[in-house]
């Protein structure tokens, strides 16, 4: 049945202003290190490209194990009490890195904020709060906040060098992590409009534990997550060491570099925010090839890094839209928690693999091995994408 597009009410506009809010804010958070950490490489105790790699990408072993549990308890306890414990850990985690003088330290810190494993939570929260005709905007929305957040985290992150470096990222991320805290409490809607009670009830009988979701969603939708995710980590594994050994952009100047990449990237989800219908899964195989395009480019000619980054980011961003709405639309409601989870374990699992990957890679065959890496790896999700979307075969989830 056609869904009819209507205008967001006024709750609906609150609860995704402040969802979006609560999404950029940990995302300008975690992203905050990428464009600083990696050029403290031999000038922190212990830091080679593996162990930075792994300190950028290891809260996402912590996301990856906890985004399906957090989901799940969501479903059951609601989203408010998990909101505020994951960011109670996410402030928890950004205090021990910022305190800690060795790469050791900041991977544990970095470890704990990755165990306040909310995306999915917040995922399932916009689809509690949005009608279904809403939801694809709700979600172009998010899209563009997380390319606004890469966005201010790569131009404020080389800001805070002359502050104290990755300490004074950390101290900046805590304070994030409070101000998110307070909106939660202050300004959150607690109510799940559309989830009755008779719909929560019966869906909670068939699905009594954890373990019964994971049947739901189709694991490729989850791999690709996995792969886009891994390409993601990896390239901002090499890139800050790139626009500084190879191109000549002194680290306080990469800022102006970027202000240029993520606003011409973030084009295709400007237009994908204006189309009243749900989102056409046949847009997932051209965004994940401009993505791999764009790596491979990186990969023979660093010196085109400008043009590779921008369609690296627009079809990331269409990516990141698109794949997590086609999951929560056909979720039921009482498990959509889960569901989302399971697909946000994939992404962070991807970063984590991203940040370990991409160190060996660097350290072993410099950063045309890296971005290489990520082109094979995210190409090869490219027959299967294409497979699925002609066919039809897009459904994730059992209602």
């Amino acid at each position: 049945m056609t869904q009819i597009a209507t205008a967001m009410t006024s709750s609906e506009r609150r609860a995704l202003a402040v969802l979006a809010a609560l999404y950029g804010l940990r995302m300008l958070g975690l992203f905050m290190i990428l464009p600083v950490l990696p050029l403290y490489i031999g000038r922190i105790a212990g830091a080679t490209p593996v162990t930075v790699g792994l300190a950028i990408g290891i809260y996402g072993l912590s996301q990856a194990l906890l985004q399906y549990p957090f989901g799940w308890l969501s479903d059951r306890y609601g989203r408010r009490p998990l909101l505020l414990l994951g960011l109670g850990l996410f402030i928890a985690g950004s205090v021990v890195a910022a305190l800690s003088q060795t790469i050791t330290g900041i991977t544990i810190g970095r470890l704990l904020q990755g165990s306040g494993a909310i995306a999915g939570v917040l995922l399932a929260c916009l689809g509690d709060q949005l009608r279904v005709a809403q939801r694809l905007n709700g979600m172009a929305v998010i899209g563009i906040v997380i390319g606004g957040s890469f966005f201010a985290a790569l131009l404020l992150g080389p800001l805070f060098l002359p502050l104290g470096g990755p300490q004074a990222v950390f101290f900046a991320n805590a304070a994030l992590g409070v101000l998110g805290c307070v909106l939660v409490l202050t300004l959150l809607p607690s109510t799940v409009p559309d989830a009755p009670d008779t719909e929560r009830s019966k869906s909670a009988q068939q699905s009594k534990t954890p373990l019964t979701v994971i049947q739901m969603p189709s694991l490729g939708w989850c791999g690709v997550a996995f792969s886009t995710h891994l390409a993601l980590t990896a390239t901002f594994v090499a890139i800050p060491g790139v626009l500084w050994q190879q191109l000549g952009y002194a680290p306080a100047s990469h800022w102006q570099l970027y202000a240029i990449v993520l606003p011409l990237s973030a084009l295709p989800m400007l237009a994908l925010a204006r189309q009243r219908r749900r989102p056409e899964p046949s847009i997932l195989p051209m965004a994940a090839l401009c993505s791999v395009l764009a790596l491979a480019l990186l990969a023979l000619k660093p010196m085109a890094a400008l043009l590779g980054l921008v369609l690296f980011f627009a079809g990331f961003n269409l990516l990141e839209a698109v794949l997590p709405t086609l999951m929560g639309q056909q979720a039921a409601a009482a498990r959509r928690g889960a569901v989302l989870g399971l697909f946000s374990s994939a992404q962070f699992l991807g970063a984590f693999s991203g940040g370990l990957l991409g160190g060996l890679a660097l350290e072993r065959g410099g950063a045309t091995a890296v971005f290489t890496l990520g082109a094979v790896l995210l190409g090869s999700w490219l027959p299967w994408l294409w497979r699925n979307t002609r066919t039809g075969q897009q459904t994730v989830a059992t209602k």
